[in-house]
């Protein structure tokens, strides 16, 4: 009897050692894919305004028509259809281009403009087609879902998901997720386990006549709700550059 008491006092003695010992570890990673997606679904609703540095690039037969590049991009409100005041400097390179090309673009919440720095002009009108084929780089570069209303609703409501492990990213340490969605597309989701923010998209492709290979779109510095005001979207014509009355070609 004295045994059977001395092996249960072990055992809650041992057991609170392990509570003990549990409560100082930091909490374990997240398990179901589903749960990851809905917390950076909640985590990027809750965003303003953003402002970010991102790399892309294409890779396997993406990089066919896929431009490779930089660029810092702030956003603000969401229209209906896209980012209702935006500002994108990026420097690309378009396949087939022997060098890169960079430029910068934005909307106000009325006016469309691009500035061309190789060229020195800049183009404004009420139409986004103002920024002509330089369209690519800039909106290559936009995270709309930072803006969106519902921003991973498809993502969430995916018709699978697979959590693939964890990984850095710029620093950041995040849950890996691939989706499929209910088109029958896919891709994979890197999202900060901290914060719960994307912080890359790869988008999987394979389809006939087009090949197979990825589109990558890669956060490197991302701030979120930086104080912005109406100026920061405007176009500022830097000096020695002309303002052109036509579309961007």
């Amino acid at each position: 009897m004295k045994r059977a008491i001395g092996l249960a006092l072990g055992v809650l003695l041992l057991a609170g050692v392990v509570r003990a010992e549990d409560d100082k570890k930091p909490a374990g990673d997240l398990s179901d894919p589903v749960e990851i997606l809905k917390r950076m679904n909640d985590a990027t609703k809750a965003v303003t305004t953003v402002a970010y540095d991102v790399e892309f690039d294409g890779t396997g037969d993406a990089g066919k028509f896929v431009a490779t590049g930089k660029g810092s991009v702030i956003l603000m409100g969401w229209t209906g259809q896209s980012a209702e005041k935006y500002r994108v400097d990026v420097e690309a390179t378009k396949p087939g281009a022997d060098k890169p090309r960079r430029v910068s673009a934005g909307a106000d919440g009325e006016n469309f403009y691009l500035i061309d720095h190789d060229e020195k002009k800049a183009y404004q009108d009420i139409d986004p087609a103002v920024v002509g084929s330089a369209g690519q780089l800039v909106f290559g570069s936009l995270v709309l879902e930072f803006v969106h209303p519902t921003p991973f609703d498809d993502e969430v409501n995916g018709k699978a998901h697979e959590l693939k492990g964890t990984e850095s990213v710029a620093g950041t340490d995040c849950y890996v997720v691939a989706v499929e969605y209910a088109n029958g597309q896919k891709a994979t989701w890197c999202i900060g386990k901290e914060d719960f923010l994307p912080r890359r998209r790869i988008d999987h492709f394979d389809r006939p006549g087009m090949g197979k290979g990825d589109v990558r779109k890669t956060i490197t510095k991302l701030v979120v709700d930086p104080k912005l005001n109406d100026d920061s979207f405007k176009l500022n014509l830097p000096e020695g550059f002309t303002k052109v009355d036509d579309f961007a070609p």
